[in-house]
């Protein structure tokens, strides 16, 4: 039935176009007509559609702005299909409609993560443990009162005890471009890394917890168009340590301290022109983000992080992307508590996942050029429900090339791998479909001759989405 209508709402289009004769005749769009969203309200999805009650369109943007719109309303990642077409209602104006079909929006959560940084270091390096696994319950509700705002709440338990909470609501009210949010996680770790030495994390480990974190931010954020966010963020950070950690690196939070209170505010920009932020094949990504870390003693830091984005599809078949990313520290002391650079979250040359490349300065690079060679619709035999007909699934293979540099001006003495040029080269599998995750196998070859295999969940040109609440 929706190929039908879809069938005759070209024709339409083309026998409209033709009898108007033209790339440059407009029409007006008279009405926008939503339906299936039970859940979602309606000015959630009118903020990602390119049409307005008034606007004057031209027949021939017609094709691309319904395109568009249809790309804008899934990147809410609210709905599983979108339809946007239009209707002639005479000579000179056209009704816009919209039919969505919602997802899902509540779920329980059971967690099993790691431990450590990935699964390669707890599998070969950790002698995959069991003891350093950590399991959770949680609940998330994505849409919880129909305005795209999702509350998440998190339990976990075994190697580290953690709880965290967060909420966001991107618009206070429907005519608003100003949305905001909070957060709070606590944590404690019976073992924890307290220095790097040869480029890896050293523990110390304890039956009784010896570091607590506590975390608690709030944050504005403005949604100037569908493409520009702005926000500013205050984070208020207290670390907590036992003497044991205090002894053996003094420096981990700065002068022998075993307590470390500070405050963060960050201001950040955000343009994403990307097709889908899923999984993104066309378009373009730029963030930047300022750090004030601390006020004074014992922490004043400023931190600038810059990240470009390129993806272009070179065939139906065949898409190269490209990615640079930069994160500059700017102080005199560097608690090693405060010290991530290459190694942590998604932050890495691909290649050096056993290693850690602390530092002040911190440059990487990443090319992909990848085929899809799969494209799938699976129907799930378990599960029966109108909001999960079919799942789609993409494969894609892909040769990648990386590159990466950090300066360190502090702890290079232990650390090789510092102030040195880093790169490699690889083939990798992802594995994408709906519902927000990506499988990633990759196998890389580093500077150091050294080959390995790797599992990756996430995407692999990204740092602005792979660091949790933690």
């Amino acid at each position: 039935m929706r190929a039908f209508l879809y069938l005759i709402t070209c024709t339409c289009f083309f026998l409209l176009s033709f009898s108007l004769q033209a790339q440059h005749v407009k029409v007006s769009v008279d009405s926008i007509s939503i339906t299936g969203n039970n859940k979602t309200n309606d000015h959630i999805i009118l903020r990602e559609i390119l049409f307005s009650v008034g606007d004057s369109v031209a027949i021939s943007r017609l094709p691309g702005m319904l395109d568009t719109s249809i790309m804008n309303v899934l990147n809410t990642r609210l709905f599983v299909e979108v339809y946007v077409n239009f209707q002639p209602l005479n000579r000179n104006s056209i009704i816009i409609t919209v039919d969505v079909k919602e997802r899902w929006y509540v779920y329980p959560q059971f967690s099993l993560s790691l431990a450590d940084r990935n699964f390669n270091v707890w599998w070969y390096e950790k002698d995959h443990k069991l003891n350093r696994l950590e399991y959770g319950v949680g609940m998330v509700a994505f849409n919880l009162t129909g305005n795209n705002d999702p509350l998440r709440l998190n339990f976990v338990f075994g190697f580290a005890n953690k709880f965290a909470a967060s909420y966001d609501l991107p618009f206070f009210n429907e005519k608003t471009k100003l949305g905001g949010g909070a957060s709070f996680a606590y944590q404690t770790n019976r073992q924890v890394y307290y220095t790097t030495k040869e480029n890896a994390q050293v523990f110390f480990e304890s039956d009784e917890n010896v570091r607590k974190k506590i975390k608690a931010d709030i944050n504005l954020h403005t949604r100037n168009n569908i493409f520009y966010t702005t926000g500013i963020k205050l984070q208020f950070n207290h670390v907590e340590i036992t003497d044991s950690i205090a002894h053996l690196n003094p420096d981990y939070l700065g002068g022998g301290r075993k307590i470390l209170d500070f405050p963060v505010v960050s201001l950040h920009f955000a343009d994403n022109h990307t097709d889908n932020h899923q999984y993104p094949l066309q378009g373009h990504y730029f963030e930047a983000e300022i750090n004030k870390i601390g006020f004074g003693s014992p922490v004043n830091q400023v931190s600038i992080a810059l990240q470009a984005n390129g993806y272009k599809p070179l065939s139906s078949k065949f898409f190269i992307a490209s990615m640079l990313a930069t994160k500059m520290n700017f102080s005199k002391d560097y608690p090693y508590y405060l010290l991530e650079s290459l190694g942590y979250c998604e932050f890495f040359v691909r290649g050096y996942e056993y290693y850690v490349v602390d530092g002040q300065h911190t440059f990487l690079l990443r090319n992909n050029i990848k085929w899809k060679f799969i494209d799938w619709k699976v129907k799930p035999p378990i599960i029966q429900s109108d909001k999960i007909e079919e799942i789609p699934v993409q494969v894609y293979l892909k040769l990648f090339a990386d590159a990466g540099y950090v300066i360190d001006n502090y702890y290079n003495g232990e650390n090789p791998l510092s102030n040195s040029f880093l790169y490699s080269a690889g083939l990798g599998i992802d594995i994408t479909s709906s519902y927000n995750w990506v499988f990633r196998l990759e196998s890389a070859v580093n500077a150091m001759g050294e080959l390995g295999v790797f599992l990756h969940l996430g995407l692999d040109l990204t740092t602005y989405e792979a660091c949790s609440i933690w």
